[in-house]
C-alpha cells in the first residue's frame, strides 16, 4: 500500500511510478503501475501503466512475465498508442526465450493489425531473421 494510492489524480500517480521506473527500481514500479492499471482501468493512463508493467519485467529479464503483461496491453487496449509496441516487445521477449514460433506470431500480428506503425519495418526484419533461425536449435527451441 502506497501513500499515493489514495490520490485521485492518476496522472500524478503515473508520473511518480514512472520516476521510480526510470530510477531502475522495476519491482516497486511494477507494483505501482499495477495499482494504477486496476484502479483506473478505463483511463488512457491504464494502458500506459500496463505497458510499463511489461517493460519492467523485460528490463528485469523476466521475459515470461513480460509477455503476459504485454499481451494484456494489446488484448485489453488494442487502440492504445502502446499496442504495437507491446506486440513488438512480446516478440522480443519470446525471441529472448528462444520461442521463435511465438516471436514470429507477435511480429506477424503487429504487421497485420498495425500496418502504419513505425515498428513494422523492424518487425519485418525480425520475421526474416527468425525464419532463417527456425532450424537452429541453439537459437530456437520452438
Amino acid at each position: 500500500s502506497y501513500e499515493w494510492a489514495g490520490l485521485s489524480n492518476y496522472d500524478q500517480m503515473f508520473a511518480e511510478a514512472k520516476t521510480v521506473f526510470d530510477a531502475g527500481n522495476f519491482k516497486k514500479a511494477r507494483q505501482m503501475f499495477k495499482v494504477i492499471a486496476i484502479r483506473h482501468s478505463t483511463s488512457v493512463v491504464a494502458s500506459e501503466a500496463q505497458y510499463y508493467r511489461g517493460e519492467s519485467h523485460f528490463r528485469d529479464k523476466d521475459y515470461k512475465g513480460a509477455i503476459g503483461e504485454f499481451q494484456k496491453v494489446f488484448e485489453k487496449y488494442p487502440k492504445s498508442r502502446r499496442a504495437d509496441e507491446a506486440l513488438f516487445r512480446a516478440g522480443e521477449s519470446a525471441k529472448a526465450l528462444k520461442w521463435c514460433t511465438d516471436a514470429r506470431a507477435y511480429f506477424g500480428v503487429l504487421v497485420q493489425r498495425y500496418p502504419k506503425s513505425s515498428l513494422v519495418k523492424r518487425a519485418r526484419k525480425e520475421l526474416g531473421t527468425l525464419k532463417k533461425l527456425s532450424k537452429n536449435r541453439k537459437r530456437c527451441k520452438t
